[in-house]
């Protein structure tokens, strides 16, 4: 109620000022004074503006005033109020920087993306040196997938200002995004340099560590960020699933327990603890824990892949195509749940569904040995020896430690044998 009475309350101050005719100049000078974007007083500072506006200024005033009041606008939260006076400006001034930043910024807190593109566009196009539309532009796309645009707004707004901690962190996303984690890490180190204090700067660059293959340097940021924050469950996250990955799973579970008494909602903490638990074959504690992960998350493609990887060993392959459905809808550029579903299938004894979808992991990554490893298996389902033993020599090829295509291939040799000895 006070937020609803304050602009009227300064709406009514303000009336003695024409209740006799035309304001004096003191009057005028207070309310100039008044009328300014970082008056504390934000009613006050709206009223003013309108008094001024009341008293039919200049169109270049006029303009003036109603920027500022759009501003105020802006700062007491009345969007709408905000919006109709910026559009006024614009409509005169199509290029006025201070309008087009803050109409953009507007549009995007309330949902229009494009709209608020559209005013960086305009406004970068007459000010390309402005940071902060730099900035904002790259977060946007970023958010779209859009790595490189983004990437290059970052990259001309630290040339001109290099303190920019924010910047730092979007490029060092966006370098991750786009699959070059070295570049990452040392944006990340940048942002560190200017945010010492911050944990979640340190488990950034530990994911970036963690994605170049230095293990070490990651365990050591991870280290430091639960130093900086020992109740940040992201960072026990982190460390469970770096012991994980070293085979310490006594020590990676207490953290991911750790983790989600911090955070009961982090699904990729539970997540993490059932791929623990599956790896030390508690079959139904994993598929417990993939299942309050995608309660969390439902669009947690991973967790339906691990999930259906624990069914599968239950020997529950209908269950685990169901799950691995989930996760190519979530995911279909990820090839292995696509080998997943064709080894089901070919469990089930469906080796044309097989074969459909090892050729849709081949397709999305060409070097996948264990999919010419599984469509060389259903093609022997079908009697294709010839399709069969190219597969088995071209997974052999790409993965010489596979051991089963080489038996796979062994066994060929020795059925052609028998067919030409009878």
């Amino acid at each position: 109620m006070r937020k609803i009475l304050a602009p009227m309350l300064a709406a009514l101050m303000v009336l003695p000022l024409t209740a006799c005719g035309a304001a004096t100049r003191a009057q005028l000078k207070q309310a100039q004074g008044n009328c300014r974007e970082r008056n504390p007083d934000v009613a006050e500072a709206i009223a003013a503006c309108s008094f001024l506006l009341a008293e039919q200024p200049s169109p270049e005033e006029r303009l003036d005033h109603l920027l500022t009041r759009g501003l105020l606008h802006a700062r007491a939260d009345r969007p709408k109020d905000a919006m109709a006076d910026l559009d006024a400006v614009l409509a005169a001034r199509p290029e006025d920087a201070t309008a087009l930043l803050k109409r953009a910024e507007l549009r995007e807190r309330a949902g229009d993306v494009p709209g608020a593109l559209a005013d960086y566009d305009r406004l970068l196009a007459v000010a390309p040196w402005t940071v902060d539309a730099l900035v904002a532009r790259a977060r946007l796309n970023l958010a779209a997938e859009k790595h490189e645009p983004a990437i290059r707004d970052l990259t001309e707004a630290l040339k001109i200002r290099q303190e920019r901690a924010d910047a730092w962190l979007y490029r060092a996303s966006a370098w991750r995004k786009a699959g070059k984690p070295a570049e990452a890490a040392g944006d990340f180190t940048q942002a560190i340099r200017l945010r010492p204090d911050s944990a979640n700067l340190y488990l950034g660059r530990a994911s970036a560590f963690v994605a170049a293959g230095d293990e070490v340097a990651a365990l050591q940021d991870i280290e430091t960020a639960l130093r900086l924050d020992p109740n940040l469950a992201d960072g026990y996250l982190a460390r469970g699933n770096a012991r994980f990955r070293q085979g310490d799973l006594d020590r990676a579970q207490a953290d991911l327990d750790r983790a989600i008494a911090l955070k009961p909602d982090l699904a990729d903490a539970y997540r993490v603890r059932a791929l623990v638990r599956l790896k030390r074959g508690e079959l139904d504690a994993a598929i417990a824990d993939f299942g309050s992960a995608v309660e969390r998350d439902p669009k947690l493609a991973s967790a339906y892949a691990g999930r259906a990887d624990a069914l599968a060993k239950k020997g529950d392959d209908q269950a685990a195509i169901a799950d691995l459905d989930r996760a190519i809808a979530l995911a279909p550029d990820n090839p292995i749940p696509f080998v997943s579903r064709g080894n089901a299938s070919l469990r089930l004894n469906r080796p044309e569904a097989a074969v459909e979808d090892f050729d849709e992991a081949i397709r999305l990554r060409p070097n996948l040995a264990a999919a010419y490893y599984g469509r060389g298996r259903a093609y022997l389902l079908q009697k294709k020896l010839k399709e069969a033993r190219a597969d088995f020599e071209r997974a052999l090829a790409l993965d010489p430690e596979l051991g089963a295509a080489q038996r796979q291939l062994d066994n060929l040799d020795r059925q052609i044998a028998k067919t030409k000895n009878s």
